[in-house]
Order: C-alpha cells, then sequence, then structure tokens
C-alpha cells in the first residue's frame, strides 16, 4: 500500500507525534546530511537564506526555526542534489549551480530538476510528502505529482515514463509561473534533462544511496 499524499509538515508533525519523535527526525535528518557529504558536499544549517549552495561544495539551509511548516531537511537537500543532477559536475564550481531565480531564463531548468524529483520520489511514493515548496510547487503540484500513479505503473519502461511528463511538461508549460517551458522544443528537453538526472541520482556512489534514503523515509511514515 502508497502512503497518502501529504506535504512535509505532515510527515514532521506525525514524527513529533512519536514517542520517540525527537530521535527519529533527528535520524532522518543525519541521513540526509550524510548522503550529502557522501556525494562531497557539507549540509550547513545557517540562518539569512531559505537554501543557498556556495560553489565551494557547502549548501547552507536554514534551521527549522527559520523554515516554513511545510519544509523539511530531506526534501531541501534532494531538491539541491537535482539541480547538481541537471548541470552536471561542472555545476559544484558556481555559485547556487549556476542558476538565476531573479528571472525566468532558468525556469526550465528548475523544470528540470522538479522533474527528476518526481522521477526518484514516485516509486517511493513520496511525490506529494517531498514535493518543492518554492513558487514553482503549484506548477510542481497541477503538471507533474499528478502522474505518480502512471510512472509507478511503467517503472520499467523509461520511453513511456518519458513521453508521459514531456506530455504533461507541454500542456502545463505555459500555465502558471511555466511560461518559458512552452517553447518549441523545450519541454521535450525538460523531460530529457530530468529523466537523465533522476538516473545520475540513483547512480550517485553505485550503492543507491539516494534511494535508500527514500526509504528510510517512507519506512518512518508506515511505523
Amino acid at each position: 500500500m502508497g502512503l497518502p499524499s501529504q506535504p512535509a509538515t505532515a510527515l514532521l508533525d506525525m514524527l513529533r507525534g512519536n514517542p520517540h519523535a525527537t530521535a527519529t527526525a533527528r535520524s532522518l535528518d543525519d541521513d540526509w546530511i550524510a548522503l550529502a557529504e557522501s556525494l562531497g558536499f557539507v549540509v550547513v544549517r545557517e540562518g539569512g537564506a531559505y537554501v543557498t549552495y556556495d560553489g565551494a561544495g557547502t549548501i547552507g539551509v536554514a534551521p527549522y526555526d527559520d523554515l516554513d511548516p511545510d519544509d523539511c531537511l530531506a526534501q531541501i537537500v534532494l531538491h539541491e542534489l537535482c539541480h547538481f543532477a541537471v548541470e552536471g559536475v561542472s555545476s559544484r564550481s558556481s555559485p547556487d549551480w549556476g542558476l538565476d531565480n531573479t528571472t525566468e531564463r532558468d525556469v526550465p531548468q528548475e523544470h528540470a530538476a522538479l522533474v527528476a524529483q518526481l522521477l526518484v520520489l514516485a516509486p517511493h511514493h513520496l511525490e506529494g510528502t517531498l514535493a518543492p515548496t518554492t513558487d514553482f510547487r503549484a506548477w510542481y503540484d497541477e503538471v507533474l505529482a499528478p502522474l505518480g500513479p502512471a510512472l509507478r505503473a511503467s517503472l520499467h519502461d523509461g520511453v513511456a515514463m518519458n513521453a508521459a511528463v514531456a506530455d504533461a511538461v507541454a500542456a502545463g508549460g505555459a500555465s502558471l509561473t511555466g511560461a518559458a517551458s512552452a517553447e518549441p522544443g523545450t519541454a521535450a528537453r525538460v523531460a530529457s534533462q530530468g529523466a537523465r538526472a533522476a538516473l545520475a541520482l540513483r547512480g550517485f556512489g553505485g550503492d543507491g544511496r539516494v534511494d535508500r534514503a527514500l526509504r528510510g523515509m517512507a519506512n518512518a511514515l508506515r511505523d
């Protein structure tokens, strides 16, 4: 049986309602910090910004008191790793992965990262629980999240998965914050980049560590 589609705030509430909630939540956070470190990144909890990447290996994440109620460390770290996987190894040396979030220039790149995020979350029924919490949440909810059940049904058919994502991105490209993804050919590129990034995420370290961390999160929700 799959997990209910719920925001991270519900996950945190569930953990905090458990007699062992504090230890469990800390353990899950530690898992994602360790995952990032195993890939050569350091996660630092610091104030001043929601999340930043300094171009030198440090991912800065605001402490929980400064985050929104639907934020959690797992989603934030995963999303940053999705950006890294989409932009490639060279982005490791660029602040914020070389992306400009002050204009619409890199909206397709953001969409590709969200595609990657969906593709790694869907097999674990976590596409709702660990959905993005940025300005792109509405686009993700409308365009990508509904694909979860279909993606789980076609996990071993990469062509079908890519086609489903490309069709959804093309149909929703001009909606909400996604005007840039409505340009000819962009939807297919977004889907392809996201799919390649998802494969890269699953292959990081060669031992399935991203899927293992997601299984731990799913198991925590079931307990």
